[in-house]
């Protein structure tokens, strides 16, 4: 009896186990197909434009139907937004990685700038769709509700990101990181609008490099400014 019922405990944790292992599968088949999609949306914006894309466009792009599309994402907005938000996500996780191997320091935190600005010239050409929706976000409650939530996701991740990579700095800091990531986030989106429309690119380039010494000296010790 008692073997019996260990052989049926056995059974019932194999096949938990084979019932988890299921499930984990089809996680992985999600988050699969979720990425798919985002690369093919990034893929068809930046070759069509936003407003010649169409969700059946992306479908077909990431080799997924239309409906499995609209089940992630239920509208072309909702999933422009989560394009972006993933770009910065990857790099938040990058800036992450790195920091936790290296510790954070003066260095490090140039070093996220940089890849921060190296980001931005990256996603330009999504620029002008972003201002297109916050035009429209003035007389659509529930979009401006999203890019709300988007740009508060953005900040989130800036702010996580520069107190990981300033670390013990903080305290030395007659500066708040909350103040830091505001001006940096106005900076930054400052230069990347201004590239559309300047003949030469380089300024803005040289406007990031005399942004980024206004902040090293902000942050570091004295010893420590470039």
């Amino acid at each position: 009896m008692q073997a019996a019922s260990e052989e049926v405990a056995r059974d019932a944790t194999v096949g938990t186990e084979a019932g988890m292992a299921r499930r984990m599968t089809r996680a992985e088949k999600a988050a699969a197909s979720m990425q798919a999609i985002l690369d093919a949306a990034l893929t068809c914006f930046n070759r069509n434009g936003y407003e010649t894309t169409s969700m059946e466009d992306i479908a077909r792009e990431a080799g997924v139907s239309k409906g499995l599309l609209h089940y992630h994402f239920e509208s072309k907005e909702h999933l422009f937004l989560e394009v972006t938000s993933t770009i910065f996500r990857r790099l938040s996780e990058r800036v992450r990685t790195t920091t936790l191997q290296l510790g954070p320091s003066v260095k490090q935190a140039i070093w996220a700038l940089d890849e921060l600005w190296s980001l931005v010239d990256k996603v330009r050409p999504l620029m002008p769709i972003l201002i297109n929706l916050g035009a429209r976000a003035m007389t659509n409650p529930e979009l401006k509700t999203r890019l709300t939530e988007n740009l508060e996701l953005h900040r989130g991740m800036l702010l996580e990101g520069l107190r990981l990579v300033l670390g013990p700095i903080r305290e030395r800091m007659d500066t708040s990181e909350e103040d830091i990531a505001e001006v940096t986030m106005a900076t930054l989106v400052g230069l990347c609008i201004s590239t559309l429309f300047a003949a030469d690119v380089s300024r803005a380039e040289r406007g990031f490099e005399e942004f980024k010494r206004m902040v090293i000296r902000r942050v570091a010790p004295p010893d420590q400014v470039l």
